[in-house]
This record gives structure tokens, C-alpha cells and sequence, in this order.
């Protein structure tokens, strides 16, 4: 329990630091319910860059089992995924009471697209794992280096500003980041209850599948060659 509450402490400081710093800001740019913007935000992309740490440590911190006992590598990846998701639902938790304190309540239909977007979040986190976690065997500065990246993305992805200050110019390359499809859409369903401006569903789709796809095959390949480099 303890351990949890440390996990969410960290989006929580940095929500409350974000929420005085913008707070004007969001007021001048008309977001409503912003502290329910903001929080959605920062829980989102926590889970993303939770999760994709995890996964791309998670064949090194299993190094000892898997020197010892032949099993599927694919479930340390998934287990600690799966970690980062659970981190993410009680986060969630969290924020649905502080939704209904405010009088912010959701539909049994906005509720389900909306998990339609957790699990494509969660499949997209998995696959990035599955590269990472075969390619920090043999590179094993990438996880300095992605910290750095996670930094970069946090500030490219919409998570305390709205795309609408993207100048039109550079709005079709940025909605190819499929995290601000992702964060847009779940304040869409969860925050505005417009689920009409839902949308870039077929993108996450173009580019979910594809990474799925070779991300299964690039580490079913590699993964029967790391136990030698570990």
C-alpha cells in the first residue's frame, strides 16, 4: 500500500506544481475543469513512461531467473507492463472520485471507448518494451538515454497545454505522436463528454498494428540469444 502511494506521489507533486505554475494560463486559453485536464494529463503519460521503463528493464532484472529456468521471455515484459497498469487503474480510481467530487460524471458509453483507449495504450506501451528491453542487452547506456527522450516527449505531448496552441503548420506532424491522440481523446470522453470529437482512432490503428506486429517478431527472434549477454 505504502508502495503506491510513493508511485502516485510523484504525478501528484508535479500536478500541483504544473496546476499553480498554469493555471492562469488554462483560465486565458478557456479549458474547463482544468485541474480534471491537467491530472488526466500528467496519470496518462506517467503510465507511458512507467511502463516503457519497466518493460525495458525487465529482462535485465530477471537476468538471474532467466540463466536458470527456460521460459517465455515475453513474460517479463508483460509482468512488468502489467505493473505500470495497475499503477495506472488505481491512479484512476483516484482521479473517478475526484471527478464525481466535482460533479464531472460519465456515461456507460463514454466509459467504454474510453477503456478502448487504455488498451490501446497499454498495447503500444508493450510493444516499445518489447524493442527496448532486447536492444538495452547490448546497448546498455539506451536507458540514460531514454530518460532524456521521456523528458523531450513529455514537453511534445499535450499534457498541461491543449493542441489548439500548436501552430496549424505543425499540427498534422504532432498528432503523429500517437500519446497525443491518446490524451486528447480520453479528455474528449472524460472531461468534455464529447465523444464527437473523438478522433484519429484509424491513426492509432496505423500505427499500433504495424509495432505490434514487428515488435513480436523482432523480440521472438532476439530474445533466444540474450541469455548469453546478460
Amino acid at each position: 500500500m505504502l508502495g503506491f502511494l510513493w508511485v502516485f506521489l510523484k504525478p501528484l507533486l508535479l500536478f500541483f506544481v504544473l496546476l499553480g505554475v498554469f493555471q492562469v494560463f488554462a483560465i486565458s486559453q478557456g479549458i474547463n475543469n482544468y485541474p480534471l485536464y491537467l491530472l488526466l494529463g500528467i496519470l496518462t503519460f506517467n503510465f507511458f513512461s512507467e511502463g516503457t521503463t519497466l518493460g525495458m528493464n525487465a529482462i535485465l532484472n530477471k537476468s538471474h531467473i532467466i540463466k536458470k529456468i527456460a521460459f517465455d521471455r515475453k513474460l517479463a515484459v508483460l509482468a512488468s507492463v502489467t505493473h505500470a497498469g495497475m499503477n495506472y487503474l488505481f491512479s484512476l480510481l483516484i482521479f473517478t472520485l475526484i471527478s464525481f467530487y466535482l460533479g464531472n460524471f460519465v456515461s456507460f458509453v463514454e466509459l467504454f471507448v474510453f477503456v478502448f483507449h487504455v488498451i490501446a495504450l497499454a498495447l503500444l506501451i508493450a510493444c516499445i518494451s518489447a524493442f527496448l528491453s532486447i536492444v538495452v542487452v547490448w546497448f546498455r547506456d539506451l536507458s540514460s538515454i531514454w530518460e532524456v527522450l521521456l523528458l523531450m516527449l513529455f514537453y511534445l505531448t499535450p499534457v498541461f497545454y491543449p493542441v489548439q496552441i500548436v501552430p496549424p503548420a505543425w499540427r498534422d506532424l504532432y498528432m503523429l505522436n500517437p500519446l497525443t491522440i491518446l490524451i486528447t481523446n480520453m479528455r474528449n470522453i472524460l472531461i468534455s463528454h464529447d465523444l464527437s470529437q473523438v478522433s484519429f482512432t484509424w491513426l492509432l490503428a496505423v500505427i499500433i498494428g504495424p509495432l505490434a506486429i514487428l515488435g513480436y517478431i523482432f523480440f521472438g527472434h532476439f530474445s533466444k540469444y540474450i541469455a548469453e549477454q546478460i
